[in-house]
């Protein structure tokens, strides 16, 4: 078995050039420091946080060929599971409502 260069172990699909750390970085740290920043995956060591990452174009680009940024929008903007009608102000399931604002008890007694 032959032993493997440094070149040849970071030319593999899974690494690439962070623009922002100047250097050849695992695609999955990548997505790890910016997961760890965003909060979108709870129970993860706070104590590092890497501000550079937040925001990062090549990062969110890393993501989305990853299949990543739907699991995070999901978090970041999760679909509400009810709501308050206008008309008797109690918050219920959002199947009770159709498309206006009323929920299905309202409807009925309008």
């Amino acid at each position: 078995m032959k032993a493997e260069t440094l070149e040849e172990i970071f030319e593999r699909e899974e690494y690439f050039f962070c623009e922002r750390f100047r250097c050849r970085m695992k695609k999955s740290v990548c997505i790890e420091r910016q997961k760890k920043k965003t909060g979108w995956q709870a129970g993860l060591d706070s104590r590092t946080n890497f501000l550079e990452c937040l925001d990062c174009v090549q990062g969110g680009k890393i993501r989305e060929e990853a299949g990543i940024m739907e699991e995070q929008e999901k978090y970041l903007n999760p679909k509400p599971k009810a709501k308050e009608c206008i008309k008797c102000h109690k918050v219920k399931p959002l199947e009770d409502f159709s498309k206006n604002k009323l929920c299905k008890d309202c409807q009925l007694n309008t």
